[in-house]
């Protein structure tokens, strides 16, 4: 099972920090990963998104570029201050292939409690997407890291 861990795209300043919209080149990143993603044949069946804005925008981009099969829906699990234990348990009880998008610091540190059992830097991005793959059971520190896809 593949679970892809992704970083809101960049996002405008000056609003509240809630209702902050993904800039045009946000969009130009999440196009050009969503490419990359799909050539490589990788499409999740669910994209979960945090409430805020930049991830609601990121997550319906990806979705849509995709073809996600499922609507995109938000989770207060991926908002700032979200635990890995709240994924592990939506992925199981969803029992698919799910790209989740949320915020900085957590998608790292996501990433690397589900890799490795020690903390370890993970630059993310805004845009960037991990790819934390499982031969069985999801449980921290047993998955690896299959990609880490950062805009260019």
């Amino acid at each position: 099972m593949k679970l892809l861990i992704a970083r809101h795209a960049l996002a405008a300043s000056g609003y509240p920090d809630f209702d902050r919209p993904i800039t045009e080149r946000g969009v130009k990143d999440i196009r050009n990963q969503s490419d990359i993603l799909t050539k490589y044949k990788i499409k999740p069946a669910y994209v979960i998104t945090s409430p805020l804005k930049r991830a609601v925008q990121t997550g319906a981009l990806f979705a849509k570029l995709m073809d996600v099969p499922n609507a995109p829906f938000t989770d207060r699990a991926l908002q700032p201050g979200g635990f890995v234990d709240d994924l592990i348990m939506i992925t199981k009880s969803l029992n698919a292939d799910i790209l989740f998008v949320g915020h900085l610091p957590d998608v790292a540190n996501h990433v690397t409690h589900l890799v490795s059992h020690v903390n370890f830097n993970v630059e993310f991005s805004p845009g960037t997407v991990g790819c934390v793959n499982f031969d069985g059971d999801i449980i921290p520190g047993r998955g690896y890291l299959e990609f880490l896809l950062k805009p260019f």
